[in-house]
């Protein structure tokens, strides 16, 4: 049997699906002796924080040990610090080997992930490419604009830099302040890019907000500080995320590819030697991507069909 225990004070559509999907508590009004009695009360095996140190965090909670198990999972980018969570659930691609350094709690790594993502059943359907109607690339970043810092303005503007015409739309609710606007604006004039090639969007309903990602064609993800729910959101809404995975999970949110390489050429070393004429050494419907640049061009126009029917053959 499964108990969600709810100390937030908002409560919507959300609240009532997990309602209807489990046995739900709200304890936002309880004191930690009297949350911690009822989960003792409910004979709880394991008891998940999905919180960590964030806003309305309970972890004081679990420093009574209510349940047998304590364990830290998918709210937070980090360790708890605290010795009584007895494991921190994360991912291969999350935490990969050495990653142990950084956390109090022993790590468990999910075989298929980290995040379980499900889109809000009002998202739009995905839009076409922008480019196909504007005749330029407009890369975009929908990100809390307090991961935003020197670095990524550097990086962000010698993308623009090496795309000719590109636009850059970043959208958060602080772009209603016309100051941090005006300074934004500024960080990539200083850095040699034209002022109307960044749009800068306010907040909208969240319907709206998906519905933007159809002026976007690449999403730029920040860092350290990477995205979570909206790298899912860009993923889901068709626009491809371009991210930059560093040591930390902070840093690693957006990854989540395993990368399988096919090369003709043995010397650059690829996870599978071959020809995209006969990927026979790839299972059929087994990839969820496939990126191929400046290959096509080089094949005999009767070979193109075979390599795009293999092409459709591997990605379901």
């Amino acid at each position: 049997m499964t108990f969600v225990y709810s100390a937030g004070t908002v409560k919507d559509w959300v609240t009532e699906s997990v309602g209807l999907a489990c046995t739900l508590r709200e304890v936002s009004a309880m004191d930690d002796a009297a949350l911690a009695e009822l989960i003792r009360k409910d004979h709880i095996d394991v008891l998940i924080d999905l919180s960590g140190h964030t806003a309305g965090s309970r972890l004081t909670v679990f420093a009574r040990r209510p349940a047998p198990v304590l364990v830290s999972w998918l709210g937070y980018f980090a360790t708890t610090g605290l010795p009584y969570i007895d494991a921190v659930l994360l991912d291969e691609w999350h935490a990969p080997a050495g990653m142990e350094k950084y956390f109090v709690e022993p790590i468990i790594r999910l075989p298929l992930g980290r995040f379980c993502y499900q889109p809000v059943p009002f998202a739009p359907d995905i839009a076409p490419l922008p480019c196909l109607k504007n005749g330029y690339i407009t890369f975009g970043s929908f990100n809390n604009t307090a991961k935003l810092n020197a670095g990524v303005f550097d990086l962000w503007a010698r993308v623009l830099a090496s795309v000719p015409d590109s636009r850059l739309v970043l959208k958060w609710r602080t772009f209603n302040d016309d100051e941090f606007k005006r300074s934004t604006r500024d960080a990539f004039v200083q850095r040699g890019i034209s002022p109307d090639r960044v749009e800068l969007r306010g907040p909208s309903f969240h319907v709206g907000l998906l519905k933007e990602y159809g002026d976007i064609d690449i999403s730029l993800d920040p860092f350290p500080f990477t995205g979570g729910l909206t790298s899912c959101e860009a993923l889901w809404m068709g626009v491809p995320v371009v991210t930059w995975p560093r040591s930390r999970v902070v840093s690693r949110q957006t990854q989540g590819w395993k990368e399988i390489r096919l090369d003709i050429d043995p010397a650059n070393a690829p996870e599978i030697s071959g020809t995209m004429l006969d990927m026979s050494a790839v299972a059929e419907g087994s990839v969820d991507a496939i990126y191929s640049s400046h290959n096509i061009e080089h094949l005999y126009p009767d070979e193109i069909p075979v390599a795009l029917k293999e092409f459709l053959r591997v990605y379901p």
